[in-house]
């Protein structure tokens, strides 16, 4: 199905938030970055629901662990999750996902599934990118605190939170 089909298939707002997951995939597929509004709290402090982000095509073969990635889990809906492990099985390679704020890990999903990667968020004007070697950094400490070694439970989670807090999240205080 092609951009203009599901376009012409919106009648109105509501219809828009029915496809916004088939226009999505559509328009990364075609090489187009999206800007939207996150929503939700699987994310936060990162992310918070109202927050715009910017997800950019990407090419799944250059995914990195601690990487955010927009991808379609196995019910069909579009999902903005951190990457914290892979596996290769039968040749082909899979990507272990989880929300920041979730108990448990969403599963493994192939390389298809994925379609953009995070590139930068907004929040009342303020504007952080990922490319700036200290969220790459608070990136990886929200990683290695995902996958629950026992290093990362004894000693990372605290010492990660008071260096956010200490650095990235006070320079980049955002009210919500």
């Amino acid at each position: 199905m092609g951009i203009d089909t599901i376009v012409q298939n919106i009648s109105g707002p509501d219809q828009l938030a029915q496809h916004f997951d088939q226009l999505a995939v559509e328009l990364l597929a075609n090489g187009y970055t999206l800007c939207f509004s996150a929503q939700g709290t699987s994310m936060k402090p990162l992310i918070q629901s109202g927050d715009l982000v910017r997800v950019e095509p990407i090419d799944p073969r250059v995914i990195h662990l601690s990487d955010i990635v927009l991808f379609l889990n196995n019910q069909g809906f579009l999902v903005l999750h951190r990457v914290i492990g892979f596996k290769y099985s039968n040749g082909f390679k899979y990507f272990l996902t989880k929300g920041d704020q979730a108990a448990q890990p969403d599963g493994y999903f192939e390389m298809q599934q994925l379609k953009g990667k995070l590139t930068a968020i907004e929040r009342n004007g303020e504007k952080i990118t990922f490319r700036q070697p200290v969220f790459k950094f608070a990136n990886w400490l929200a990683m290695v605190r995902s996958r629950k070694t026992s290093l990362s439970q004894k000693l990372l989670p605290k010492l990660a939170r008071q260096w956010l807090r200490e650095t990235v999240f006070k320079k980049y205080t955002f009210q919500s």
